[in-house]
């Protein structure tokens, strides 16, 4: 008797084969479970790289990187004005810098928040602008001059901008203080 070669049955155990050798395959090397491949999967703890900073107005931005916790998060703060924020990157980072000088040393707070309601925070302590805090001084504080002659007075400290006003206004009208400090009489 003479035995037929059937195609279709040969393709049918090929096929069956191997599946099972990649069935067998992917569980011998942990794929192929029911792991979740979604980006929202918690990956640790949430963590927040560094949680305190200082910083000073105009110098480079400080970057801080948030990982584990499950995506995506919320970034708040608690003074925008002076430590705007938008939102974290798909790479869990972001940048801060100061948005202006303050006349005081101010501790703004962020707190970023994941899609899990875990909470981390990042102290952020801004140093006030420099001279902010001295108290008001010219220089000289008293002098005396000839009609013509102009006097230069340096003014430091207080809060800039400053304005100047004569108890003789007949002798000294409209006292302007250049943005240096600087006034001449």
């Amino acid at each position: 008797m003479t035995e037929v070669f059937h195609l279709d049955r040969w393709t049918r155990l090929l096929g069956t084969f191997c599946g099972a050798f990649m069935l067998l395959a992917l569980a011998a090397c942990g794929g192929g479970g029911t792991g979740s491949t979604s980006p929202n999967t918690p990956t640790g703890d949430l963590i927040v790289n560094p949680s305190s900073i200082a910083i000073e107005y105009g110098t480079a931005p400080v970057t801080i990187v948030v990982s584990g916790g499950v995506k995506p998060y919320a970034l708040t703060s608690s003074l925008q004005s002076l430590i705007p924020v938008g939102g974290v990157g798909d790479d869990g980072r972001f940048s801060i810098t100061p948005a202006y000088a303050p006349d005081i040393a101010t501790l703004v707070t962020l707190t970023i928040r994941d899609a899990a309601q875990t909470t981390r925070t990042v102290s952020v302590n801004v140093a006030a602008r420099p001279g902010a805090n001295l108290p008001l001084a010219i220089s000289p504080n008293t002098a005396r001059t000839i009609f013509g002659v102009p006097v230069l007075f340096q003014i430091s400290g207080g809060r800039a901008p400053y304005s100047v006003v004569s108890s003789f206004p007949t002798i000294i009208a409209s006292p302007v203080v250049a943005a240096n400090g600087r006034l001449t009489v």
